[in-house]
């Protein structure tokens, strides 16, 4: 029967994802397919309350697994110089008044990076670097959720940490109505 889990509230509700996807993304493929165990109905109020204690649940994951939730890299970083670049292109474009010889300062830095002189340059150039994404992706980012399932282990220690959500929403929540099979000890793995 479609209600919350915790309270019984008919009227509205929220998937929840007991184990959140930030974890389970990063599963064993035969531990990603037996999602629907772990998605139960919540009230907006319920699942209010719960993400609020789940993320001192994460919090204290964070601790274990030596995992920060801001992850210690970023995912993308700016490159300095075509942050420069992007920044000099758009002066020279702008309406902005800019003394002659720092135009011409400008203009020989853009024309270095061009590889052309200066009256090579053409307003088409300009604003594609001016336009130009500064971002590239860092190679050593590792998110927070899969810093911790690497420290959870293989398929065991997964287990595990699954029981530790299921337990977690238990322990919160003290759902009231919740689905007869459900159990804190689910494992496709070895359940008929």
């Amino acid at each position: 029967q479609n209600m919350c889990v915790v309270c019984g509230r008919k009227d509205s509700y929220i998937r929840k994802n007991i184990i959140p996807h930030e974890y389970r993304k990063y599963f064993p493929k035969h531990l990603k397919e037996h999602i629907s165990h772990d998605v139960l109905l919540l009230c907006v109020s319920c699942h209010q309350i719960s993400s609020r204690n789940d993320s001192f649940m994460r919090q204290q994951i964070a601790l274990d697994y030596d995992a920060p939730l801001e992850a210690s890299t970023q995912k993308y970083h700016n490159d300095p110089d075509c942050v420069r670049r992007r920044s000099l292109a758009r002066a020279v474009l702008g309406q902005r008044e800019m003394p002659e010889k720092r135009r011409k300062e400008v203009l020989e830095v853009l024309a270095a990076h061009f590889q052309c002189e200066i009256d090579e340059i053409t307003t088409e150039m300009m604003e594609e670097l001016a336009n130009m994404d500064t971002r590239s992706v860092n190679r050593d980012y590792v998110s927070h959720g899969e810093m911790v399932v690497r420290g959870v282990g293989e398929s065991e220690g997964i287990v595990e940490f699954q029981r530790r959500w299921r337990q977690h929403f238990l322990d919160t929540m003290k759902p009231a109505y919740l689905p007869k099979l459900w159990s804190v000890d689910h494992n496709p793995n070895f359940d008929s």
